[in-house]
């Protein structure tokens, strides 16, 4: 995302408006995203600790239109 390549900080948004609005690319992959959110939680992973970046185009494969990866505040800081 824009917001993203210039180094600017996360935005929460409902996953119904990122799908509506075109960030996510298809309601199968919000889908997906909720169900890995749900299992991050259901482990005792804080929601607030819990994240999901949109990979940039030069991280994409050449067959995605779309690929997130989930995030985790740790000590040692947010990993994939």
């Amino acid at each position: 995302s824009p917001r993203q390549l210039a180094g600017e900080s996360h935005e929460s948004v409902a996953i119904g408006e990122a799908v509506a609005n075109g960030t996510v690319n298809n309601e199968t992959l919000g889908f997906f995203i909720v169900r890995t959110f749900l299992f991050l939680t259901s482990i005792g992973i804080k929601p607030e600790h819990c994240r999901f970046r949109q990979h940039l185009p030069t991280e994409m494969a050449h067959y995605a239109c779309d690929c997130w990866d989930a995030e985790v505040n740790t000590c040692y800081g947010w990993l994939e």
